[in-house]
């Protein structure tokens, strides 16, 4: 459902995609930190969640505050949050692992996503650009079978987190476009710093919760299939 579109003319060249939570989406986070630590015959309660998103709040911050990527740097976020690692004597780093082993398992796309992107692709350059590591984000769209679509790919790893103006001008650079040749769609926050390089702004709210987010979004939809109907105007 298209719920606002005040997308202006424009000369849409290429379309940039936030990957968790618009091309993907987890099944069950709290069944993903459930079997990995099952692999350790550690038991899952409900205090792991809060950690394990307190573990992420940390290494965001030390992304904005170094300005340097670090897979270690993770670990080391993991195993200071998560209470369970350290009673039960499991390092940032084997967790890590064991999560990157199974993460893109837990995550689902929305039914007709491969013949929407196969359309949009026609017609535009699709580029990804995620807040997480291009490695993991990749395995993702790979088990999906959409990776194929997506010849250009963007995280923090290579332009800058996206929570600053700074990688989507970046990224106009890289592409040698204007902003009123792109358009970014996510789902979040984050990928509103869009506005700030003056790229228009798709927000996918596929759960109907992200409504303070609709006056600065350029269009709001319901569906992925939405995508080409404002695209249209």
């Amino acid at each position: 459902m298209i719920l606002k579109n005040d997308l202006k003319d424009l000369d849409t060249k290429a379309l940039i995609f936030d990957v968790d939570g618009t091309l993907t989406r987890w099944t069950s986070v709290p069944d993903f930190l459930k079997d990995t630590l099952a692999s350790f015959n550690v038991e899952y309660t409900s205090d792991v969640i809060k950690d394990f998103f307190t573990a992420v709040r940390y290494y965001e911050s030390y992304l904005l505050i170094s300005g340097l990527s670090s897979q270690d740097a993770y670990a080391q976020a993991l195993e200071i949050a998560i209470e369970a690692l350290r009673k039960n004597n499991i390092s940032g780093q084997e967790f890590r692992d064991a999560m990157f082993l199974c993460e893109a398992s837990y995550t689902t796309c929305e039914t007709g996503i491969e013949t929407e992107l196969d359309y949009l692709s026609q017609k535009y350059l699709l580029c990804c650009y995620t807040n997480w590591f291009a490695s993991q984000a990749h395995k993702k769209l790979a088990m999906h079978g959409i990776d194929k679509y997506f010849p250009v790919f963007y995280s923090f790893e290579n332009v800058y987190l996206k929570y600053s103006s700074v990688g989507f001008k970046v990224i106009l650079s890289s592409l040698e476009m204007a902003p009123h040749n792109v358009i970014h769609i996510g789902d979040s926050q984050s990928d509103l710093a869009c506005k700030g390089a003056k790229i228009p702004f798709i927000l996918i709210d596929y759960d109907n919760n992200s409504q303070a987010l609709y006056s600065r979004s350029d269009a709001v939809i319901t569906e992925f299939k939405d995508i080409r109907r404002v695209l249209k105007k």
